[in-house]
């Protein structure tokens, strides 16, 4: 469901786009969608907001799904462009 969100949004979409859209993705799935936290760039408010994905931002998506009463938890992070040397040096 994640990436489904991350391969259909691109520069400008707004997080509160993105975290509906994990919404509905998780629902389809058959899980009881529990909530998402989700932050791009420079801000680490992982609320879902009007602010946008641009161009060079990291995405953090975090998100918990209720299957049969067990709540999994995923993360996984984005990146919108190409790495630039810190990010590259990060991820070393």
């Amino acid at each position: 469901a994640m990436l489904e969100v991350i391969a259909h949004h691109g520069p400008g979409s707004a997080k509160a786009a993105m975290a509906e859209a994990l919404r509905i993705a998780e629902v389809k799935r058959g899980l009881t969608f529990e909530y998402c936290l989700i932050a791009c760039g420079a801000n680490h408010n992982r609320a879902p907001s009007d602010a946008r994905w641009q161009e060079g931002d990291v995405l953090s998506l975090d998100s918990g799904g209720n299957f049969q009463g067990y709540i999994g938890d995923v993360a996984r992070m984005a990146l919108l462009g190409q790495p630039d040397n810190e990010l590259n040096d990060l991820l070393s």
